[in-house]
């Protein structure tokens, strides 16, 4: 049995949040919230690419294969998933763009 891990990631005011950690392939519930494409190399973590979703589910299961950027997320070698629960619509997108105004991931790059 996997124990469940959580990482910690801080938003461009440096706050704190703790995101579940999944390998790719996992089942996702029906929920929305930030999710989060990253590399474990052993040592540390690379923030590959920074999402919002109103279903996980939706998102990282039926659609994944679809992604826009699936073939960045590929190409930088994504292990992980790490998601947070986020219902509310507009902290959802706020705290998203927070994310990524501070990691700047490679994919999120237009």
């Amino acid at each position: 049995m996997t124990t469940a891990t959580k990482q910690t990631l801080h938003d461009e005011h440096n706050n704190q949040h703790e995101f579940w950690v999944h390998e790719i392939g996992v089942d996702y519930k029906a929920i929305g919230g930030v999710y989060v494409f990253a590399r474990d190399d052993g040592t540390k973590w690379t923030i590959i690419y920074i999402g919002e979703t109103d279903s996980f589910h939706r998102r990282l299961n039926d659609e994944v294969e679809n992604h826009h950027r699936i073939d960045c997320i590929r190409r930088n070698k994504a292990t992980h998933i790490l998601t947070l629960a986020v219902s509310d619509d507009q902290k959802r997108l706020d705290l998203e763009t927070s994310l990524r105004h501070r990691y700047d991931p490679v994919c999120n790059r237009q």
